[in-house]
């Protein structure tokens, strides 16, 4: 009897055995799942910071790949001199210049870059304005490179522009 009841303890004693084993096997593999969500939570916002910084890189090389677009356009519709680009900004806003003096053409890579100097005296400050804007903003690649303005000496209300101006072309 003692050995039916040994047995039967023993084969008690499995199943507990089994029953423990499968809950410790549960919990290890719970323990596994939770430290792998746990893990792939840190390494999704560490790729959601970064796709943050592309997407906004993205934005960046966009508006900067559109500005070379529209710049490369500009630079191919000059087909005039720098001197005759100036009389024609300056004659839309019916101002007159003291002088245009052409100074001197640059090879700077693959582009030419023609200078003149720009005298206009007596201008008052919306007339100044709308000049540099016309000139900034024009459909002709320009550049104001130096810009001087003073007070004129019979009027102080009035100014007197000084001013080298550039065309780039190909």
């Amino acid at each position: 009897m003692i050995r039916k009841e040994m047995i039967g303890m023993i084969r008690y004693n499995k199943k507990f055995l089994y029953i423990i084993a499968g809950i410790v096997f549960l919990v290890v593999l719970f323990s596994i799942f939770i430290i792998g969500i746990h893990t792939m939570t840190n390494e999704k916002e560490r790729l959601g910071g970064n796709l943050k910084d592309i997407l906004a890189m993205r934005d960046e090389y966009a508006a900067i790949t559109a500005d070379a677009a529209r710049l490369e356009r500009k630079v191919g519709q000059s087909s005039q001199g720098i001197v005759p680009i100036i009389e024609d900004t300056l004659g839309t806003l019916g101002i007159k210049a003291k002088a245009i003096k052409p100074i001197d053409k640059n090879k700077v890579g693959t582009y030419t870059e023609e200078s003149a100097e720009l005298q206009v005296d007596g201008l008052d400050m919306n007339h100044l304005v709308n000049l540099l804007y016309r000139l900034e903003n024009s459909p002709m690649p320009l550049k104001i490179k130096t810009a001087s303005m003073k007070s004129s000496f019979d009027n102080p209300e009035l100014i007197n522009l000084t001013a080298t101006i550039a065309l780039i072309t190909k």
